[in-house]
């Protein structure tokens, strides 16, 4: 706790950590987005068993996330507790996305789930390795409390980059290409490229950003477990970042269904939702970081919650045939309630970090940033095994062409996951973060304070 006070650090270092969101936005979103309509419409797998694969290799998050903090926090090295990390975690990322959307024709269920299996296992591993250090990085680099915000402005930049071409590369080239295995295969080399080039110039830029060294006779795994069990400020904040993201992760599981086989439009209409939710992300980010100066992280927190709900409910109000403006519409006003969800969260996320450490003289930041992380993942398997089974509820016909229409009992559950599941998420979201309590006046006490209870804490 004795390392100089840094309130704010130059805008390369802000770039530098910042290109590396564009690598991991790239891997989950192109995941996220297209994962299920693959297995389901090209692969020819049953949604329920797709969506259920997906989720289960999330589990495994429960056991590598927690390990991960606890690794990078002990870590002493030449690169600092978390950039070595970030390099291994670039291979086997690039190394994922290749075996999942590369699978070959198997004669059986079972090794094509094999096969799905050992992809999803690479993914699980690459996101772990390199987003838990990754997240944790701004804990370190900053005690600024606005600055904070600023940083992960420039990540929501990136992030927006990243979900961009991960929402927008696919239909592209499945509109020129067609819906094959082979046009699936190109989009993943495409992207493995871009993941690895990202994550790799990440580690290079942040060669130079504040590492703080681990905490000397840290208290045991279980010791700190209980110590962040008792953060109010972090529980509030990881349980109303993963009630918002089962929505967004439901969302973009059922978008594809939705666009092409419920209102019947090309893929190009794809194209349109993530340009513009794009742009909004670029325009709401700073919008956003200025707003919470004023009115505080929590109700910006809140209020981009709200436009989440109104778009999410607007889809009951399409159907066959959807102007191509109005999906981007909803695309651009979607952009908000993404950046806030990143920006406003992450940036409270931090706040608590440094809340623990002021109090109790303990550094954990990796073991906080990977019990977020799982959060954060979790939701994103939770969202499509939810699409899953509401389209194997429904009777999703895996034997008409990807693009063709599907009976009204499809478009009903789809509709169920694009609208009312991401509305339902968002106000439960809203509902635990009206809680939250740690302003910057708190902060600022807390800072002014001897960390009493640094004894206790290490017992």
């Amino acid at each position: 706790m004795d390392q100089p006070k840094i309130d704010a650090i130059p805008i390369k270092h802000k770039l530098g950590w910042g290109v590396g969101a564009a690598g991991a936005s790239i891997l989950v979103n192109g995941v996220a987005s297209m994962i299920l309509f693959y297995l389901v419409a090209i692969v020819k797998m049953e949604p329920a068993l797709a969506g259920g694969l997906v989720f289960g290799f999330k589990l495994l998050d429960v056991v590598t996330d927690p390990v991960m903090g606890v690794v990078s926090d002990r870590t002493v090295s030449k690169w600092g507790r978390r950039r070595p990390y970030l390099f291994v975690g670039a291979f086997v990322s690039t190394a994922s996305i290749l075996v999942l959307f590369n699978t070959p024709a198997f004669p059986s269920v079972g090794m094509t789930a094999a096969d799905v299996s050992l992809g999803l296992l690479l993914y699980t591993l690459g996101y772990t390795l390199f987003n838990v250090p990754y997240v944790t990085m701004p804990a370190e680099m900053t005690d600024g409390y606005h600055e904070r915000s600023s940083i992960h402005a420039y990540r929501v930049v990136f992030l927006s980059a990243g979900a961009t071409l991960s929402l927008v590369l696919g239909p592209v080239l499945m509109q020129t290409y067609g819906q094959t295995r082979e046009t699936y295969s190109l989009i993943a080399f495409i992207m493995a490229a871009l993941i690895f080039v990202t994550m790799l110039a990440c580690f290079y830029a942040t060669k130079n950003v504040r590492s703080i060294g681990r905490t000397e006779g840290a208290p045991s795994f279980w010791t700190q477990l209980n110590a962040i069990g008792k953060n109010r400020h972090f529980l509030l904040i990881i349980s109303a970042k993963a009630a918002q993201l089962i929505g967004i992760f439901a969302t973009q599981a059922a978008l594809f269904f939705y666009v092409l086989n419920g209102l019947q439009l090309q893929e190009s209409a794809l194209i349109a939702f993530g340009l513009s939710s794009t742009a909004a992300s670029f325009l709401f980010a700073p919008i956003l970081v200025r707003v919470s100066k004023r009115i505080g992280k929590r109700n910006a927190f809140m209020l981009s919650g709200m436009v989440y709900i109104c778009v999410s409910m607007s889809w009951y109000l399409s159907g066959p045939g959807e102007s191509y403006w109005l999906v981007g519409l909803r695309g651009f006003f979607m952009g908000l309630p993404f950046a806030g969800n990143i920006l406003l969260a992450m940036s409270m996320l931090t706040d608590a970090i440094e809340y623990d450490a002021r109090k109790y003289g303990v550094r954990r930041e990796g073991m906080y940033t990977a019990f977020y992380s799982f959060a954060e993942k979790f939701a994103g398997a939770f969202g499509p095994l939810l699409i899953g089974v509401l389209l194997s509820a429904a009777g999703f016909n895996r034997d008409l062409d990807p693009t063709a229409a599907q009976s009204p009992q499809v478009v009903s559950a789809l509709l169920l996951g694009i609208a009312a599941i991401p509305a339902l998420s968002s106000l439960i979201s809203i509902s635990i973060i009206y809680f939250y309590r740690l302003d910057e006046r708190e902060l600022d006490s807390v800072r002014s304070q001897a960390p009493q209870d640094a004894q206790s804490a290490k017992t």
